[in-house]
């Protein structure tokens, strides 16, 4: 399957406090958000049980950033990837490869 549209999750960090309250939080808010409008959300993290007690999974598969034409392997990443499925998006294979677009920064 190809998603066409996804969105990529980032962290939000309060220095203040452990920021799982806030974490929580912000993640049930977007969650809802996204899925109206994506078909798939992903994200790069080293906390996969938070992660996973809400509902994202882990990709099992190989990872990719497309810049241009060209498909970039990007390895380092391969056991940091979790998605969120919803929608369309429910039964995609989490050990296929899953590819992102480059962008400035971290790729994922």
């Amino acid at each position: 399957m190809t998603v066409d549209r996804y969105f990529e999750s980032s962290e939000l960090h309060d220095p203040g406090s452990t920021g799982s309250r806030l974490r929580d939080r912000r993640d049930a808010d977007s969650g809802e958000a996204h899925r109206s409008t994506y078909q798939l959300g992903a994200l790069s993290t080293g906390e996969h049980r938070f992660y996973e007690r809400i509902g994202w999974e882990r990709w099992q598969g190989p990872t990719l950033v497309r810049a241009g034409g060209e498909l970039i392997r990007t390895p380092d990443e391969d056991d940091g990837i979790m998605v969120m499925r919803f929608g369309s998006s429910t039964g995609v294979d989490l050990s296929a490869p899953i590819v992102c677009d480059v962008r400035p920064g971290e790729v994922w």
